[in-house]
C-alpha cells in the first residue's frame, strides 16, 4: 500500500484496441489486424501532475488530454519511457493542450527515437496502418539534464533497464506509492511483442523482469493492458512465463504457425493475437536464417 504521508495518486488511462487498416497487409489473417489497448498513466500530487507516456493517434491524445484537464491538475511534464511510436506519437496532440509541460526522457532513449532511414519510416508506417491520425511531425521528448522528476516534493525515479521489446527500455518509479510504471517491458494480459528480439533480447527482458520485482512494488503499470484489469505485481512473473513459453515453444516449432498454435494454447485467453501473429512469424523466420549462417559458417 502506499505510504500514509504520501499525497500523490497514480491513475491509468487505458485506450481500447484498434483495428489496422486492412491495406497495411493484404495476407493478414482472417479477423484482420488489431493494435493493443495502451496506457498512459498520470500520477499527480496536490495541485501539480507529471504524465508517463503520451499514447499514439490523434483521437486517443484528444481525449487523454481531456482526461488530464479533468483532473484538475497542472500539467508540470510529460516523461516517455521508450522510443516506440505508439507511445509518444500522441505528444503533437498535447502539446496543443498543455504547451508549458515539459517533455522529456532519458537520453538513451530521446537520442535514439528513429527520425527515419532505411525501408519505412516510423511514420510512414503508421500513417499506413491509421492515416491522418498519425501526425505528419510528431513531436520527439527532449533529453533529461539530469535523470528523475520531482513532484511535490517527492522523487519520481528513472531508471533504464535495458532491452525488453525496444532497444533501450525505461521506468518510473515511484518509491513513496510503491509503484513502477513499466512501459512495454511488462504486459498485462495482452500478447507479448516479441517480434524485435533474439534469445539473448529475450533473456535480457527476463532480467529487467526480475529487476523491477527486485524493487518491492504493489503496482506495476503495463504499457499494454486489458481495460479493466488490476495492476499488480502478478504481471512482472506472468510476462517472464510468457517469455519463456514462447522460447521453449519456438524451439520445438516446425513452422511459425506451428508456434502461433501451441503459445495461442498457453496463452490465447490475452488480449490481441496480432501481436503473436506477427512477433511468430518474423522471429521464426530470423531464427532459421541464423541457424542457416551458422551452419555455413561452421562449414568453411
Amino acid at each position: 500500500m502506499p505510504e500514509a504521508n504520501s499525497h500523490l495518486r497514480l491513475e491509468v488511462f487505458v485506450t481500447p484496441a484498434k483495428p489496422i487498416n486492412p491495406s497495411f497487409l493484404p495476407n493478414a489473417p482472417e479477423g484482420g489486424l488489431t493494435w493493443p489497448p495502451t496506457t498512459a498513466t498520470l500520477i499527480s500530487g496536490r495541485h501539480d501532475a507529471v504524465l508517463v507516456d503520451a499514447l499514439f493517434t490523434r483521437d486517443e491524445a484528444h481525449d487523454l488530454g481531456r482526461w488530464i484537464a479533468a483532473s484538475g491538475k497542472r500539467l508540470t511534464t510529460i516523461y516517455i519511457t521508450h522510443g516506440h511510436s505508439d507511445h509518444y506519437f500522441g505528444l503533437t496532440t498535447l502539446r496543443e493542450q498543455f504547451p508549458t509541460a515539459k517533455v522529456v526522457a532519458l537520453p538513451s532513449v530521446a537520442n535514439a527515437i528513429d527520425p527515419g532511414g532505411v525501408g519505412l519510416s516510423p511514420v510512414a508506417r503508421a500513417k499506413a496502418m491509421f492515416g491522418d491520425q498519425v501526425p505528419d511531425h510528431p513531436v520527439r521528448p527532449e533529453p533529461m539534464d539530469s535523470p528523475g522528476i520531482k513532484l511535490e516534493g517527492h522523487d519520481l525515479v528513472t531508471m533504464e533497464m535495458g532491452r525488453s521489446d525496444a532497444d533501450m527500455s525505461t521506468i518510473l518509479y515511484v518509491p513513496s506509492l510503491r509503484a513502477v510504471v513499466a512501459g512495454e517491458i511488462a504486459y498485462n494480459d495482452v500478447h507479448v511483442n516479441v517480434a524485435a528480439t533474439n534469445r539473448a533480447g529475450r533473456q535480457a527482458w527476463i532480467d529487467a523482469l526480475k529487476k523491477i520485482a527486485g524493487l518491492g512494488p504493489v503496482t506495476v503499470v503495463a504499457g499494454h493492458k486489458r481495460p479493466g484489469f488490476d495492476d499488480g505485481p502478478r504481471i512482472l512473473g506472468e510476462t517472464i512465463t510468457y517469455l519463456e513459453d514462447f522460447d521453449r515453444c519456438l524451439a520445438a516449432s516446425s513452422s511459425a504457425g506451428e508456434l502461433i498454435r501451441t503459445m495461442l494454447e498457453l496463452h490465447g485467453g490475452r488480449m490481441n493475437p496480432t501481436t503473436l501473429w506477427n512477433a511468430a512469424h518474423i522471429v521464426f523466420a530470423a531464427e532459421r536464417t541464423d541457424a542457416k549462417a551458422e551452419r555455413s559458417n561452421g562449414s568453411v
